[in-house]
């Protein structure tokens, strides 16, 4: 159905036979994506005769996948190593299964359960195991149900993992929906919603393979996505950095973007992530080199639409349920780009503390969010980073004044209230407890926009 594309396929993962082992292994935070890819040629061209090489791409899948068992793990990054490395042995077991030994079968599976502990107290251990909101629930459910359909069968625990995985992934989906549902605003800003998105995008695929409906359909909310990510590029390619950013990062030709791209266009015919995945932003296209087994998995075909030009939407927006609002004098290079933020519900979850803050571009920051996002609870993470003081908004400096994050006392920055507790579910989400104000006035003309917020 792709002969181009599985021929791009396999001149890619010829070339990955010829690199050691170690070497790919080595790459722990991305070795998923070259045993994926190995591992799915096998599977394609395991019948073939005609493909000399069938046997190795699975051999190679799985000698890397063995090598990374005992690899350490750098700790700062290791929810996203052990997800990976999680990825890598499922793709190996369910692809390959029919070169694996018993020994090796038993060895993964061990793996894949010791992976899903680790990533269970990564994520929060007890103390998170309710939190739908944090968004880690995203990532572990979407793992644990995809190692529990890889070993369906073999063991009984993958029912166990498939039965919890979609009772918690229901809760999680009902708090993204809530947020994006009217306008697709993400509260994980733009930044660290790709990878979500992304995640959201398998799970939906892993659901439909258990229970024959389209989940894609069912969570059409996903869709409007879209039109946030746009609004949040700026006119020199990169992203707004409202909350945690990580890298200045320019329109992603990443797997999450072209991921969640294709799957608009494919299961909800969006005219405006056509237009993007071939115009991309200013010149800034989206690569699709190394995506070919992506297009092979989800077997993209549905839809064709008509590409819908970004300079056919307006040039201001208000994402309500996120409090954020986007102005633009226009989606050129060298137009103007204000934002302002007031958010209705308390977040820290890669949000800040910066209500009623605003931020404006042109041929560069003129007013912007400063800080960096070196990694979670980091010293500048809490004690500037994530603060007021990092923002555009107002300060009011009180010596007496104590900010506790966890019982411990952080820098004194005449900020905003630091709270003792986080919104867990949907219910805290709408509850007066985690109410934070927000935009209570936004009027939009030909001639200019107008926002009030409420951060009292």
């Amino acid at each position: 159905r792709y002969p181009t594309r599985l021929t791009s396929l396999l001149n890619s993962v010829n070339t990955n036979l010829s690199v050691s082992s170690t070497t790919l292994a080595g790459q722990v935070y991305y070795t998923s994506m070259p045993v994926r890819r190995l591992a799915l040629a096998y599977l394609i061209t395991k019948d073939n005769t005609s493909i000399a090489n069938r046997v190795l791409y699975g051999n190679k899948a799985i000698e890397i996948a063995k090598r990374i068992l005992n690899y350490p793990i750098d700790q700062i990054n290791a929810t996203g190593e052990e997800r990976y490395r999680l990825e890598a042995i499922t793709y190996v077991y369910d692809w390959c299964n029919d070169l694996l030994t018993d020994t090796d079968k038993i060895v993964f599976r061990q793996a894949m359960n010791d992976f899903l502990n680790i990533l269970y107290l990564e994520s929060g251990g007890l103390a998170e195991v309710n939190n739908y909101v944090g968004g880690h629930q995203v990532e572990l459910q979407t793992s644990k149900l995809r190692a529990g359909i890889a070993i369906y069968g073999d063991d009984p625990i993958a029912v166990t993992w498939v039965t919890d995985s979609m009772a918690k992934i229901n809760n999680v989906l009902s708090v993204f929906q809530y947020f994006m549902e009217e306008d697709g605003g993400s509260y994980m800003w733009w930044n660290y919603s790709d990878p979500y998105m992304r995640t959201f995008d398998n799970m939906f695929h892993l659901l439909k393979s258990i229970t024959g409906e389209n989940w894609f359909l069912k969570e059409s909310w996903l869709d409007k996505y879209i039109s946030f990510y746009l609004y949040g590029i700026r006119p020199d390619n990169n992203l707004l950095s409202i909350g945690d950013i990580y890298q200045p990062l320019a329109t992603r030709s990443s797997e999450e973007l072209y991921t969640i791209l294709n799957s608009a266009i494919d299961q909800y015919g969006n005219g405006y992530a056509k237009w993007f995945l071939s115009n991309g932003y200013n010149g800034n296209t989206i690569s699709n080199s190394t995506k070919e087994d992506l297009d092979i998995i989800y077997n993209r075909t549905v839809n064709s639409p008509t590409a819908l030009s970004i300079n056919t939407l307006p040039t201001s927006t208000i994402f309500k349920r996120i409090g954020v609002t986007v102005m633009k004098s226009g989606w050129g290079a060298n137009d103007v780009l204000a934002t302002f933020k007031s958010t209705p519900t308390y977040f820290m979850n890669h949000a800040h503390r910066d209500q009623n803050s605003f931020t404006i571009f042109y041929k560069g920051d003129q007013a912007f969010d400063s800080g960096y996002y070196d990694h979670s609870a980091s010293p500048h993470d809490l004690n500037y980073y994530r603060r007021t003081v990092a923002h555009n908004t107002i300060t009011v400096y009180d010596p007496d004044e104590i900010f506790k994050i966890i019982n411990i006392e952080y820098s004194k920055d005449g900020g905003q209230r630091i709270l003792t507790s986080l919104p867990q579910n949907l219910t805290d989400v709408q509850s007066p407890t985690y109410a934070d104000g927000g935009i209570t006035i936004y009027f939009d003309n030909s001639d200019f926009t107008y926002v009030l917020g409420d951060a009292s």
